[in-house]
């Protein structure tokens, strides 16, 4: 797991992510989840979706039609 989320981390300049593969019930935190307090990612951080919401709403309409 390491091997494949570091370079994406390095490459993108991401501060933190969560990963939890498959849906088990295991996870690899890597990075801090705020730049101001430096606090580590864990297994409790909530991540923002952002705009990307958007794109499953408009699927689950289409699928609805």
């Amino acid at each position: 797991m390491n091997a494949a989320i570091q370079p994406v981390i390095q490459e993108h300049a991401i501060p933190g992510m969560a990963v939890t593969p498959d849906g088990n019930r295991y996870y690899f935190n890597y990075g801090i989840a705020s730049k101001g307090s430096g606090q580590p990612v864990s297994e409790d951080t909530l991540f923002e979706i952002g705009s990307v919401s958007k794109t499953f709403t408009a699927t689950l309409a289409a699928h609805a039609i």
